[in-house]
């Protein structure tokens, strides 16, 4: 089990924030990391599967799951999107499991 919590990044140009999921390096388990830019990942969600980026990022000791996730036609969806559905709300801890390139974020309690 993975913990991460979602943070503000900005905001989109129509005024939506801009959600990412930071996790403690510690805890990101079988998360494929790379040393430089984005690693891909499988993104299961609300019973969707989505192509997702995750960034180690050195200066902050953690991972980030990327705010731009694409769905399986290649259309471009907003992270934001995805975890309101699923009755998130920034700030919130968010529960996942990660396998090999495989993240399921689990529904809020």
């Amino acid at each position: 089990m993975i913990t991460g919590k979602i943070n503000l990044a900005g905001y989109y140009r129509d005024c939506l924030p801009i959600w990412i999921i930071n996790i403690k390096h510690d805890d990101a388990g079988s998360i494929p990391l790379q040393d430089e830019g984005r690693a891909s990942v499988t993104l299961n969600a609300n019973g969707m599967r989505y192509v997702a980026g995750v960034r180690a990022m050195s200066y902050r000791r953690g991972i980030k799951i990327c705010p731009d996730v694409f769905d399986e036609d290649g259309s471009k969806i907003k992270l934001t999107d995805i975890l309101r559905n699923m009755g998130y709300s920034q700030s919130d801890t968010i529960k996942m499991n990660a396998e090999a390139e495989q993240i399921e974020i689990y529904a809020k309690d």
